[in-house]
Formats: C-alpha cells, structure tokens, sequence
C-alpha cells in the first residue's frame, strides 16, 4: 500500500503533525488523535482531480464542513 504523507496543524493546540493518508479518489473522513495534545481531529480528505494533490482539512471533533 502507497501512503502519502501531510503536514497540517493541529485545531487546538496548533502544533504542526504529519499524518499518513491513502491516495483514493473518494471523499475520506475519519479521526485521529493529536500526537501533542491527544485531542480527537476530523481528518477531511477531498480529491483534487485538477492538482493531483488532495485538499486535506484538519477539524475539531464537533466542527461541521
């Protein structure tokens, strides 16, 4: 399996984390705790057919997109 690799910061305590995504070519969700301040964040990741890089949003856990 080829995972790509993201930086991004955390929601709430804003510490940059690399997070491992699968490269798909659907709309991922899911959750993951942050590796500083053990917080829940929503994960969005949405393709970017035009880019070739997928568009990756961190949430807090009771955000809404």
């Amino acid at each position: 399996m080829n995972l790509d690799s993201a930086i991004n910061s955390c929601p709430y305590c804003g510490e940059s984390i690399e997070f491992f995504i699968e490269p798909l070519e659907e709309v991922q969700e899911y959750f993951e705790d942050c590796t500083v301040c053990c917080q829940p964040i929503q994960i969005l990741v949405i393709p970017n057919i035009e880019t070739g890089t997928p568009d990756v949003r961190f949430l807090c856990a009771n955000d809404t997109f």
